[in-house]
């Protein structure tokens, strides 16, 4: 091996060494409150898009389309924990919501755009994750070394009812809701060529309208339920299925 070959690999892994080092050194390590903060207050555009957020939380679970937002709901490390965050439909970046500050009291969401009001980044989203992660290297305000709320996310949510939960089954074959809810009280076929089965327990009645073996929508009424707080939703969002 000569001389200048041996000169060439040891050059390249010096420049090799000093590229990984400069790239740790222009990372910040943030809790995912802040990441997302800091995101939305002081990132490029770019750092405000669904897609750089999916970039750290994987693909979103949900999408949920609203008057005046879509909110991304995320559910990383298996499910561990959420993350919702509100964005533009039209621009498709991060949306800092109006609100207006009183005092002893945070930021509260306002819809009347006539009083004076800021623009609170928190107000944009909402986090159950406890974990860290990397992102681009900046400062990170001293509230955040306080854990200060300013790092608590505000974006108005709703406990989850039943209609959220059984969202899970559009999609999927009759097959696979029969093996978990039992053999239906009963079927119809419908003049469109689908077909509706129901379900019946103590007052609960559940209404599904299948197409060729999948389940493509159902109502629920008369159930007995309470809010689920393991994941959260949108205030706005309606209860899926919900008569």
């Amino acid at each position: 091996m000569s001389k200048f070959y041996l000169m060439f690999v040891v050059s390249v892994l010096i420049l090799t060494g000093c590229a990984t080092t400069a790239k740790q050194e222009l990372s910040t390590n943030y809790t995912v409150e802040a990441l997302i903060y800091h995101s939305i207050k002081d990132g490029t555009n770019s750092e405000k898009t669904p897609r750089y957020f999916s970039s750290y939380f994987g693909k979103a679970s949900y999408v949920y389309k609203l008057n005046n937002m879509t909110v991304y709901d995320w559910r990383p490390n298996n499910g561990d924990c959420q993350v919702l965050i509100a964005f533009d439909p039209y621009t498709n970046l991060a949306k800092p919501l109006k609100t207006e500050i009183v005092k002893g009291r945070n930021f509260v969401p306002i819809l009347n755009t006539k009083v004076n009001h800021v623009v609170d980044p928190t107000a944009a989203y909402y986090t159950s994750c406890s974990h860290s992660v990397n992102g681009p290297r900046r400062n990170i305000y001293k509230e955040y070394r306080q854990q200060s709320k300013e790092y608590s996310g505000r974006l108005k949510t709703r406990g989850g009812m039943l209609g959220d939960v059984w969202r899970y089954w559009i999609g999927k074959h009759q097959d696979e809701l029969a093996k978990s809810w039992g053999v239906p009280n009963g079927s119809m076929l419908l003049s469109n060529g689908n077909t509706l089965i129901h379900y019946e327990n103590n007052g609960c009645v559940k209404k599904i309208i299948v197409s060729r073996g999948i389940i493509k929508s159902f109502k629920y009424s008369g159930c007995s339920e309470s809010f689920d707080t393991k994941f959260l939703y949108p205030e706005e969002l309606p209860v899926f299925g919900k008569d």
